[in-house]
């Protein structure tokens, strides 16, 4: 009796420190997904990501890092607190992937790596890797040929992409992100679909104005409706909370008072706010004005997350991945990508994203080299310059006289 008495104990007090350790993941997530956003808020525009896959991808590196380059990714994801950071991330996955309702809502999470078949994945990675982040009937660690089918493997990883996000995330990987001195692609996929708990009316949906700022208004489909939701307001903001299906999901909407006020909110927007917003929300009738909308974005997150902190990470001469791939050869993340999508209308939200960790080898160490090609810049010469991941032409020149 005794002996069973300990046991049930013991076997309670581990889901406790498996919760509590969960928790401290949830809380460093909440961090890293506001450094991020405070990171990418400068830019035009709609803006959206899921702090969720860009963390999980980068986890998966993270459990091949070591020394200094450790150090630093888990300074800039807050994982310095977390005992068990790779067991906290198998017991949320878990629990995410376990939300599904039925037809009402649709919430899954994968991830896979492909890594260069020349290499051997170190043992102890191998099984950290798939005793944490695999899923049932999901394979994992993939090999492939990058060396010599670097754009078979990236059109392989994009099909793979698209299938876990019922097609929304398409072109994950541009042709320049996946090369043939690739050693390993980490990526992680999710999906959401649900249906809300109090759905709008599609009859009561309206066109109406949207002011852009002050001077400019846009004609776009409000919806409407009124109910009793959980809501807070103050002198910056008001705050209101849409639940979905079975309320085990909700979208806050955060509106700030002031027509202009959207940059002095987000200059204030950190946990600490967030969570004290929340604990002063109460119930309260609103007459509710939504507009539909859809938006998608994509992004390069390798400047972020130097500035963040992660920089030995990014640098061949300085990363340490011992602990990943066993290889002579020094290597380092070369790209970390993010796309991500959402539609929200009338009945609910569908939302995807994915994140892919692109690793590849320093180009001083390449076992092939091949000898340089000249590029003589001594005649007059078009110019461009543009981003690499969307492939937009961001400027466009020419120099006839350098001196003039």
């Amino acid at each position: 009796m005794l002996r069973h008495i300990v046991f049930t104990y013991l076997v309670l007090m581990m889901s406790f420190t498996q919760a509590a350790e969960m928790q401290k993941l949830v809380n460093a997530n909440g961090h890293f997904a506001l450094d991020i956003y405070a990171q990418l808020r400068n830019q035009q525009g709609n803006l959206f990501f899921s702090p969720y896959s860009i963390s999980t991808a980068l986890a998966m590196s993270y459990a091949g890092a070591k020394s200094t380059t450790a150090q630093q990714m888990a300074n800039t994801l807050h994982f310095s607190d977390i005992d068990d950071v790779h067991n906290a991330y198998k017991k949320l996955q878990s629990t995410l992937n376990q939300l599904q309702q039925g037809g009402h809502t649709k919430l899954n999470t994968v991830n896979a790596i492909w890594y260069e078949q020349t290499y051997t994945v170190q043992p102890t990675y191998q099984a950290l890797i798939e005793n944490n982040y695999a899923t049932p009937d999901e394979i994992i660690l993939n090999k492939a040929d990058f060396h010599n089918q670097a754009q078979q493997v990236r059109q392989q990883i994009n099909q793979w992409v698209e299938a876990k996000t019922q097609n929304k995330i398409k072109d994950l990987l541009k042709p320049n992100t996946i090369k043939s001195d690739t050693v390993a692609a980490l990526v992680n996929a999710i999906y959401f679909k649900s249906a809300w708990l109090h759905a709008f009316k599609s009859s009561a949906t309206q066109k109406q104005a949207f002011h852009l700022d002050s001077k400019q208004t846009e004609q776009v489909d409000m919806m409407h409706q009124t109910r009793s939701f959980q809501y807070m307001e103050n002198d910056l903001l008001q705050l209101i909370e849409l639940p979905y299906q079975r309320n085990d999901l909700s979208m806050l909407v955060l509106l700030p008072k002031d027509v202009q006020g959207l940059d002095k909110l987000e200059q204030q927007l950190n946990l600490k706010h967030l969570a004290s917003w929340l604990s002063q929300a109460t119930t309260k009738k609103i007459d509710l004005s939504l507009p539909k909308f859809r938006t998608e974005s994509s992004f390069d997150l390798v400047k972020i997350l130097q500035t963040l902190g992660m920089q030995d990470a990014f640098d061949p001469q300085k990363a340490d991945f011992t602990g990943m791939i066993d290889s002579a050869d020094k290597f380092a993340i070369s790209a970390v990508v993010h796309k991500a999508f959402i539609d929200l209308d009338e009945k609910g939200t569908e939302a995807a994203a994915a994140t892919a960790v692109v690793m590849s080898r320093s180009a001083l160490m390449d076992r092939q080299p091949e000898p340089p090609i000249e590029f003589k810049a001594d005649h007059p010469f078009l110019f461009l310059i543009k981003d690499n991941y969307t492939q937009s032409i961001l400027f466009l020149g020419r120099i006839t006289n350098p001196i003039q």
